[in-house]
């Protein structure tokens, strides 16, 4: 999902606090972020770790910048990532009566 798409699944009074966080976090003003939100704007690449971070991981960084965080790289880091929870959980866990 990209950021306008996610504004707009959000309540009006959402979208602005929203909008908001975005000013502070940033330092940018309230125009620009009103155009990233609504699209107008591309998202620049050193935002995209933090816009994942601020939707939940609705809007992920490969979707935000795929020049610089590729989906491949995102789906082998989380695969590594399952795959290690996975085996920790095997090795906590022993052998049932």
């Amino acid at each position: 999902m990209r950021l306008p798409e996610y504004i707009e699944k959000l309540t009006r009074r959402e979208a602005v606090q929203f909008r908001k966080t975005l000013i502070a976090r940033f330092h940018i003003s309230a125009s620009y972020a009103r155009h990233l939100c609504n699209g107008r704007n591309h998202l620049p690449s050193k935002y995209a770790i933090s816009i994942e971070e601020l939707t939940n991981g609705e809007v992920p960084r490969y979707v935000s910048a795929p020049d610089h965080y590729p989906v491949t790289e995102y789906e082998d880091s989380h695969a590594r990532i399952c795959k290690s929870i996975t085996t920790d959980m095997d090795e906590r866990v022993g052998p049932e009566d």
